[in-house]
C-alpha cells in the first residue's frame, strides 16, 4: 500500500445521478447497489487518473460495469483500460481497514484478468472516495 496516492477524491453531483442512472439498469434488484458502488469508484479513479495524468485516459468501451449482462455477474469493475494496460477496480467502503476480496472470476478468466487490481474506497454517504492501494496481477 502507498500512502502518497491516499487524497480524497470528491464525487460530483452528476456522478453520483450518473451511477444512480446506470444502476437503474440492472433487472436484478438485489445487484443494483453494488453496480452503483462501482460506478462510483470508476468515477473516482477517471477522476483521479485525469488529476494526475490528464492524457492519460480510461477506456470504458468493455467495462463489465457497464455492460449489463456482465454487471451482475461480478462485484468488480473489470476490462477498464489505460494505456497498454488492463485495470480491475474493487470498491470498497471507505472506512472500512482490512482485507478486500477479489473476485476469483477477475484473475482466473482470461477475459476479466488485469494487469492491476485497484481498490478504490468509497463513501458515499460524504460523496467521497479515495485510491486505498493497488496489485499487479503477479502478485
Amino acid at each position: 500500500e502507498i500512502d502518497d496516492i491516499q487524497e480524497i477524491i470528491n464525487l460530483e453531483a452528476e456522478q453520483l445521478q450518473e451511477a444512480v442512472l446506470i444502476s437503474e439498469q440492472i433487472n436484478n434488484q438485489s445487484r443494483k447497489w453494488q453496480v452503483y458502488f462501482q460506478c462510483l469508484a470508476l468515477f473516482a479513479f477517471e477522476e483521479w487518473l485525469y488529476e494526475r495524468e490528464p492524457s492519460l485516459t480510461v477506456n470504458t468501451e468493455n467495462s463489465s460495469t457497464l455492460q449489463h449482462q456482465y454487471a451482475n455477474l461480478i462485484d468488480a469493475v473489470c476490462n477498464l483500460e489505460v494505456g497498454n494496460f488492463k485495470v480491475c477496480l474493487i470498491p470498497s467502503m471507505l472506512l472500512m481497514d482490512g482485507e478486500v476480496a477479489i473476485p476469483r472470476a477477475a484473475i482466473e478468466l482470461p477475459e476479466y484478468a488485469a494487469h492491476f487490481y485497484i481498490v478504490i474506497g468509497v463513501d458515499e454517504e460524504s460523496e467521497i472516495a479515495k485510491v486505498k492501494g493497488f496489485l499487479r496481477y503477479d502478485q
